[in-house]
């Protein structure tokens, strides 16, 4: 996992005893498990509420919940351009170099 960067923030007396009651009752390991944790719900929501046709965000979920390991952007971004390459040839439109 990346090693991340150290920020500073201050953050109203409730929360922070409530995110301290939280890791002391054994719900987070530490302060910084549960701010990721939040802050990565968060960056989720954020995609909901992205003006996107319904079926881009059905087809973006889906994406987030398939189980099966995720690909290196390498390999997809290799197998895309083998995709255009082939449509281009197949359209009349292969450019030579």
């Amino acid at each position: 996992m990346d090693e991340g960067e150290t920020i500073s923030i201050t953050l109203p007396a409730e929360i922070v005893r409530a995110m301290r009651e939280k890791v002391a009752g054994g719900a987070y390991a530490s302060a910084d498990e549960l701010v990721a944790e939040a802050l990565r719900d968060w960056q989720d929501g954020q995609f909901e509420e992205l003006d996107l046709p319904d079926w881009m965000h059905e087809r973006i979920q889906r994406s987030l919940e398939d189980p099966r390991p995720s690909r290196p952007i390498e390999e997809v971004f290799e197998r895309i351009e083998r995709r255009h390459a082939e449509r281009l040839k197949t359209s009349g439109h292969a450019r030579t170099c």
